[in-house]
Protein backbone atom coordinates (compact mmCIF):
# COMPACT_ATOMS: atom_id res chain seq x y z
CA UNK A 1 0.00 0.00 0.00
CA UNK A 2 2.77 2.24 1.08
CA UNK A 3 4.84 1.33 -2.34
CA UNK A 4 1.70 2.59 -4.29
CA UNK A 5 1.18 5.71 -2.57
CA UNK A 6 4.55 6.51 -3.45
CA UNK A 7 4.39 6.00 -6.92
CA UNK A 8 1.28 7.93 -6.86
CA UNK A 9 2.35 10.72 -5.34
CA UNK A 10 5.50 10.83 -7.25
CA UNK A 11 3.49 11.93 -10.47
CA UNK A 12 1.60 14.28 -8.69
CA UNK A 13 2.27 18.00 -9.20
CA UNK A 14 1.43 21.63 -7.13
CA UNK A 15 -0.59 19.32 -4.90
CA UNK A 16 -0.51 19.16 -0.87
CA UNK A 17 -1.45 16.23 1.38
CA UNK A 18 -2.44 16.82 5.10
CA UNK A 19 -2.13 13.37 6.88
CA UNK A 20 -3.45 14.09 10.72
CA UNK A 21 -3.44 11.16 12.97
CA UNK A 22 -2.64 11.13 17.21
CA UNK A 23 0.48 8.97 17.05
CA UNK A 24 3.55 10.80 16.41
CA UNK A 25 5.85 7.50 16.63
CA UNK A 26 4.37 5.61 13.49
CA UNK A 27 4.50 9.46 11.46
CA UNK A 28 7.76 10.18 12.19
CA UNK A 29 8.54 6.38 10.53
CA UNK A 30 6.67 6.90 8.01
CA UNK A 31 8.38 10.31 6.73
CA UNK A 32 11.62 9.22 8.16
CA UNK A 33 12.87 5.87 8.05
CA UNK A 34 15.16 5.61 4.73
CA UNK A 35 13.83 1.36 4.90
CA UNK A 36 9.94 3.11 4.56
CA UNK A 37 8.55 4.26 0.41
CA UNK A 38 7.00 7.36 2.27
CA UNK A 39 10.48 8.59 3.01
CA UNK A 40 11.32 12.09 2.25
CA UNK A 41 7.88 12.71 0.67
CA UNK A 42 6.94 15.06 3.50
CA UNK A 43 6.95 17.03 6.85
CA UNK A 44 5.95 16.52 10.33
CA UNK A 45 4.67 18.90 12.70
CA UNK A 46 3.51 18.10 16.11
CA UNK A 47 0.66 20.25 17.10
CA UNK A 48 1.49 21.43 21.05
CA UNK A 49 -1.95 21.63 23.15
CA UNK A 50 -2.96 25.29 23.83
CA UNK A 51 -2.75 27.12 27.29
CA UNK A 52 -6.39 26.39 29.63
CA UNK A 53 -6.57 30.10 29.67
CA UNK A 54 -7.25 29.83 25.97
CA UNK A 55 -9.85 27.25 25.61
CA UNK A 56 -11.48 28.13 28.29
CA UNK A 57 -12.41 31.82 26.67
CA UNK A 58 -13.24 28.89 23.47
CA UNK A 59 -15.45 26.77 25.58
CA UNK A 60 -17.66 30.21 26.90
CA UNK A 61 -18.29 30.71 23.08
CA UNK A 62 -19.48 27.15 22.21
CA UNK A 63 -22.31 27.60 25.12
CA UNK A 64 -23.03 31.42 24.06
CA UNK A 65 -23.63 30.26 20.39
CA UNK A 66 -25.74 27.72 21.85
CA UNK A 67 -28.07 30.41 23.60
CA UNK A 68 -26.28 29.31 27.13
CA UNK A 69 -23.93 30.63 29.52
CA UNK A 70 -21.27 28.57 31.38
CA UNK A 71 -19.49 30.20 34.32
CA UNK A 72 -15.70 31.16 34.06
CA UNK A 73 -14.46 28.19 36.43
CA UNK A 74 -16.64 25.66 35.34
CA UNK A 75 -15.30 26.49 31.66
CA UNK A 76 -11.96 26.33 32.76
CA UNK A 77 -12.75 23.04 34.87
CA UNK A 78 -13.39 21.29 30.91
CA UNK A 79 -9.75 22.17 29.61
CA UNK A 80 -8.25 20.84 32.55
CA UNK A 81 -10.14 17.59 33.21
CA UNK A 82 -9.17 16.70 29.37
CA UNK A 83 -5.62 18.76 29.78
CA UNK A 84 -6.56 20.49 27.17
CA UNK A 85 -7.03 17.53 24.70
CA UNK A 86 -8.80 18.81 22.25
CA UNK A 87 -10.86 15.77 21.20
CA UNK A 88 -12.27 15.33 24.95
CA UNK A 89 -12.42 18.79 25.35
CA UNK A 90 -15.27 18.91 22.56
CA UNK A 91 -16.69 16.29 24.15
CA UNK A 92 -16.88 17.11 27.62
CA UNK A 93 -18.00 20.36 26.43
CA UNK A 94 -20.90 18.74 24.69
CA UNK A 95 -22.11 16.59 27.42
CA UNK A 96 -22.06 19.83 30.17
CA UNK A 97 -23.91 21.62 26.98
CA UNK A 98 -26.64 18.64 26.96
CA UNK A 99 -26.93 19.04 30.63
CA UNK A 100 -27.31 22.45 30.83
CA UNK A 101 -30.85 24.18 31.06
CA UNK A 102 -29.73 27.65 30.72
CA UNK A 103 -26.50 28.13 33.20
CA UNK A 104 -23.93 25.88 33.72
CA UNK A 105 -21.77 25.53 36.63
CA UNK A 106 -18.94 23.45 37.89
CA UNK A 107 -21.29 20.60 39.48
CA UNK A 108 -22.57 20.15 36.11
CA UNK A 109 -19.26 19.60 34.45
CA UNK A 110 -18.39 16.63 37.30
CA UNK A 111 -21.46 15.34 36.46
CA UNK A 112 -20.70 15.39 32.49
CA UNK A 113 -17.42 14.09 33.13
CA UNK A 114 -18.63 11.11 34.92
CA UNK A 115 -20.92 10.03 32.15
CA UNK A 116 -17.81 11.09 29.78
CA UNK A 117 -15.57 8.32 31.97
CA UNK A 118 -18.42 6.04 32.10
CA UNK A 119 -18.91 5.46 28.18
CA UNK A 120 -15.28 5.13 27.72
CA UNK A 121 -14.91 2.62 30.56
CA UNK A 122 -15.15 -0.29 28.38
CA UNK A 123 -12.67 1.16 25.70
CA UNK A 124 -9.80 1.95 28.77
CA UNK A 125 -9.97 -1.08 30.11
CA UNK A 126 -9.45 -2.83 26.65
CA UNK A 127 -6.19 -0.30 26.76
CA UNK A 128 -5.08 -1.54 30.06
CA UNK A 129 -5.27 -5.06 29.46
CA UNK A 130 -3.18 -4.86 25.98
CA UNK A 131 0.06 -3.65 28.13
CA UNK A 132 2.34 -5.46 30.07
CA UNK A 133 2.89 -5.29 33.68
CA UNK A 134 5.95 -2.91 33.24
CA UNK A 135 3.94 -0.98 30.83
CA UNK A 136 1.62 -0.52 33.30
CA UNK A 137 4.10 0.18 36.10
CA UNK A 138 6.14 2.65 33.69
CA UNK A 139 2.92 4.40 33.61
CA UNK A 140 2.13 4.69 36.87
CA UNK A 141 5.71 5.91 37.39
CA UNK A 142 5.01 8.67 35.28
CA UNK A 143 1.79 9.38 36.77
CA UNK A 144 3.66 9.59 40.72
CA UNK A 145 5.78 12.39 38.52
CA UNK A 146 8.83 10.28 39.45
CA UNK A 147 11.35 12.27 38.80
CA UNK A 148 14.45 9.95 38.30
CA UNK A 149 12.77 6.21 36.99
CA UNK A 150 16.12 4.47 36.09
CA UNK A 151 17.26 5.51 40.22
CA UNK A 152 17.93 1.91 41.73
CA UNK A 153 14.92 2.94 44.61
CA UNK A 154 12.42 3.53 41.57
CA UNK A 155 13.23 0.55 39.46
CA UNK A 156 12.77 -1.45 42.66
CA UNK A 157 9.61 0.30 43.59
CA UNK A 158 7.75 -0.41 40.40
CA UNK A 159 8.94 -3.67 39.39
CA UNK A 160 11.15 -2.34 36.02
CA UNK A 161 13.91 -4.63 36.51
CA UNK A 162 16.89 -3.02 34.92
CA UNK A 163 17.72 0.06 33.75
CA UNK A 164 17.90 -1.09 30.33
CA UNK A 165 14.45 -1.70 30.39
CA UNK A 166 13.28 1.65 30.39
CA UNK A 167 14.56 2.51 26.87
CA UNK A 168 12.55 -0.56 25.70
CA UNK A 169 9.14 0.11 27.36
CA UNK A 170 8.84 3.74 26.47
CA UNK A 171 9.93 2.51 22.94
CA UNK A 172 7.37 0.15 23.07
CA UNK A 173 4.52 2.66 24.45
CA UNK A 174 5.03 5.26 21.60
CA UNK A 175 4.54 2.63 19.02
CA UNK A 176 1.18 2.23 21.04
CA UNK A 177 0.91 5.74 20.77
CA UNK A 178 0.02 5.47 24.64
CA UNK A 179 2.97 8.27 25.50
CA UNK A 180 4.68 10.47 23.54
CA UNK A 181 7.85 12.98 24.36
CA UNK A 182 6.93 16.81 24.26
CA UNK A 183 10.11 19.59 25.23
CA UNK A 184 11.76 16.75 26.57
CA UNK A 185 8.79 15.84 28.56
CA UNK A 186 7.13 11.76 28.60
CA UNK A 187 3.30 12.27 28.87
CA UNK A 188 0.63 10.06 28.15
CA UNK A 189 -1.49 10.90 24.94
CA UNK A 190 -4.84 10.10 26.18
CA UNK A 191 -5.96 11.97 29.44
CA UNK A 192 -9.20 9.74 30.06
CA UNK A 193 -6.41 6.36 29.78
CA UNK A 194 -4.84 8.55 32.53
CA UNK A 195 -7.54 9.39 34.81
CA UNK A 196 -8.05 5.15 34.32
CA UNK A 197 -4.76 4.39 35.15
CA UNK A 198 -4.95 6.07 38.18
CA UNK A 199 -7.71 4.32 39.79
CA UNK A 200 -6.87 1.19 38.36
CA UNK A 201 -3.45 0.28 38.79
Amino acid sequence: VLRRFSRSWKIHLRCTYCISGSNNYIFKELLGNSACPLQGFGSLYSLQRNQVATYTSYIRGLFLNGDKMIDASAARSIACKTDSHLFYLQLLAWHAFTKTDSFCTASIVDDAYKNLVYHYEPHMRDMGNRLTQKQLNYLRALLNHTENICSKDSLEHYKLGRSSNIARVKQSLMIKGIIEIQNGVVMIVDPLFSYWLKKHT
